[in-house]
């Protein structure tokens, strides 16, 4: 185990179609985002906040990953992990 001192959770896509014969408009695989942070952890300590979203793990992209394939990748690395991460206000396209 390696433990990061974050809980992640899965992005969940909302479609705002009102086709609907589309289906529920509600998809996953849109990447992961902090969900929380252990205050006494390492990742705190290394600037990580509630709310930044996981963009690599060990330099791979998984900014359109499942949390199923994020949580693969993070158990499949040696014993020191490398992540990336954006911060909420840093992310392209989240504004209005």
């Amino acid at each position: 185990q390696k433990p990061l001192g974050i809980i992640l959770e899965e992005v969940v896509k909302v479609e705002n179609d009102n086709d609907e014969s589309s289906g529920s408009g509600i998809s996953s695989g849109g990447g992961c985002f902090v969900a929380d942070v252990i205050k006494e952890g390492n990742a705190y300590q290394g600037g990580v906040r509630i709310g930044d979203i996981l963009v690599a793990v060990q330099n791979m992209d998984v900014s359109q990953s499942s949390l199923e394939d994020v949580m693969e990748r993070i158990g499949n690395a040696p014993r020191v992990v490398n992540l990336r991460f954006l911060r909420g206000d840093d992310v392209p396209g989240e504004r209005e």
